[in-house]
């Protein structure tokens, strides 16, 4: 790779870029701080307080911490504060983004793009460009402006690194940018998707396991690239019971000290406790033989791991994939809309995988998986 175009793109991030100079500069703009979810976060934890305080009032009037009435306001009122406080947390990590605002830079060329963060700069070579994707629902952005990163997705880097984030603080909003990226890029032709997903050695080469295997201890082989596991499926817990514990605990300790309960509080504290570390416990036997890895592409096929082994399936078996939406409720959520990635196969079931599960949106998984299939269809075709 040439360095003259990064010496350019360094030069207009700079501000000292010469007229006539292909190099242009991302305007850097102040982030969205309060979306719809923050917004609604924070309403959460106002109502939060005041149930609280509903459940103080009522205790004042009947003297007893176990009021029928006084434990459920006070239940009602810690899930309200725990949803507030996840908001209230995001909204600090968007306050330190727009302070470090200035940190940041984004350049184009007519060769490559630069991309400047606090832990260093990112130059991407234009041909390795697969496309930019902005997740999320297109049709809720009615009074308020989303807070989204846009991804971009590139042809895989030593460690198998397909995916760079890029936060919203560049143009007018995360789909301005989007498409302004798409159209930077332009149409790819038949010889640039034959660059973008470089060829990789024949499944009967290599096994799948250890393909697999390799991505996971950071050797990836040439053009494959690796989706990192995620934890969002830790918030999907049965936590009811532990917040319930956590209510009842309380209750006790405020109990007058000539009243005892003797080992109930204990046991019902025991019981409670167990109920998410059986779930914890149960779902990670399924989490640990990935190895850190949600999927692993690679030009013939994606590739997963299973308590059983690898599943594997070829490109020239999936004649579709696609994402799917469910919406449904949870403790911490509240309303929420579950999305799976699934992989539909010619004599097989469709394979399905939560976005929970998955380091990234569904969204923007669902757009690399597709660069690939696609470019493998095309050759198999050609063939």
């Amino acid at each position: 790779m040439s360095d003259a175009w990064i010496a350019r793109a360094r030069v207009a991030l700079d501000g000292g870029a010469s007229e006539g100079s292909d190099a242009e500069r991302i305007a850097v703009r102040r982030p969205v701080l309060v979306d719809r979810a923050v917004a609604v976060a924070l309403v959460t934890l106002v109502v939060g307080v005041l149930f609280f305080v509903g459940a103080i009032f009522r205790e004042l009037q009947t003297g007893n911490p176990f009021d029928r009435l006084a434990m459920p306001m006070r239940f009602v009122g810690i899930v309200a504060l725990l949803r507030g406080l996840v908001g209230a947390w995001t909204l600090v990590g968007r306050l330190r983004l727009s302070a470090a605002r200035d940190r940041y830079g984004l350049a184009l060329t007519d060769d490559g793009l630069l991309l400047r963060t606090p832990t260093g700069e990112h130059a991407i070579a234009r041909e390795r460009v697969l496309g930019a994707v902005e997740p999320g629902d297109w049709g809720a952005r009615a009074g308020f402006r989303r807070f989204s990163f846009v991804y971009l997705l590139v042809a895989p880097d030593r460690d198998g690194r397909a995916i760079l984030p890029l936060p919203p603080i560049f143009e007018e909003s995360p789909g301005v940018l989007a498409e302004r990226l798409v159209r930077w890029r332009g149409v790819s032709s038949a010889r640039a998707n034959e660059a973008n997903v470089p060829e990789v050695a024949a499944p009967a080469e290599r096994l799948a396991s250890k393909i697999y295997d390799d991505a996971a201890r950071g050797q990836p082989g040439a053009g494959v690239a690796v989706i990192r596991h995620g934890a969002g499926w830790l918030r999907r817990g049965p936590y009811a019971a532990l917040l319930f514990a956590l209510v009842f605990a309380e209750a006790t300790l405020r109990l007058p000290s000539e009243i005892s309960l003797g080992i109930l509080p204990v046991a019902a504290l025991v019981v409670c406790l167990a109920i998410p570390a059986t779930w914890i416990a149960l779902t990670w036997r399924h989490v640990a033989p990935r190895r850190g890895l949600a999927l692993v592409l690679t030009a013939d096929e994606a590739l997963l791991r299973t308590r059983g082994g690898v599943l594997r399936a070829r490109w020239s078996e999936v004649p579709a994939t696609s994402v799917e939406t469910l919406t449904g409720w949870s403790l911490l959520e509240g309303r929420s809309v579950t999305r799976k990635l699934r992989f539909d196969r010619l004599d097989a079931p469709p394979i399905r995988y939560d976005e929970a599960f998955l380091g990234v949106p569904a969204d923007v998984a669902l757009a690399l998986v597709d660069a690939y299939r696609k470019g493998a269809v095309g050759r198999v075709e050609a063939a």
